[in-house]
């Protein structure tokens, strides 16, 4: 944050959930891993070389009820949905955001674009989806596993 000058900026070594207290961590984990697609979700982070670690989770309802947001940035690996679900009262709060929805053939009941569309929509947000082009979307180690969970991503922007 000093870095790049970014004051009042703070970082939380926590996982983003819909509940407080401990949670799985599936992915790479460690120094020089590819964390990409570390998730609480096991159908999307548990893959043939993920390991398993136990994290503090943490709601994000404490956070956007404090003050006004101006973008609020989405980036959770298969909580998308459920983490929307339990923010979406406070969603008032938040005048932007983006969203990337990471989803595949064991998430759709519990993480659908079609459904956070809706959660946005009902929130007053004007949206705007685009799906990520496949081949840009998973790097190549995990091109196997991405067609064979049928995983997808999409991007949403929203704002009042």
């Amino acid at each position: 944050m000093i870095k790049n000058d970014l004051p009042g900026v703070q970082c939380f070594c926590t996982a983003i959930s819909d509940q407080s207290g401990e949670g799985e961590l599936f992915g790479q984990i460690g120094h020089g891993a590819d964390s990409r697609g570390n998730s609480l979700r096991p159908e999307w982070g548990d893959r043939e070389d993920s390991d398993l670690s136990v994290v503090r989770c943490e709601r994000l309802g404490p956070y956007l009820s404090e003050e006004k947001v101006s973008f609020l940035k989405l980036d959770i690996e298969g909580m998308e949905e459920a983490v929307l679900r339990d923010i979406f009262p406070l969603l008032k709060n938040v005048d932007s955001a983006y969203i990337e929805v990471h989803s595949n053939a064991g998430l759709l009941d519990r993480n659908d674009c079609r459904r956070i569309e809706k959660i946005l929509t009902e929130a007053n947000f004007s949206i705007e989806t685009e799906s990520r082009f496949p081949l840009h979307a998973f790097p190549e180690p995990q091109r196997d596993w991405q067609q064979s969970t049928q995983a997808n991503q999409h991007q949403i922007l929203c704002w009042r």
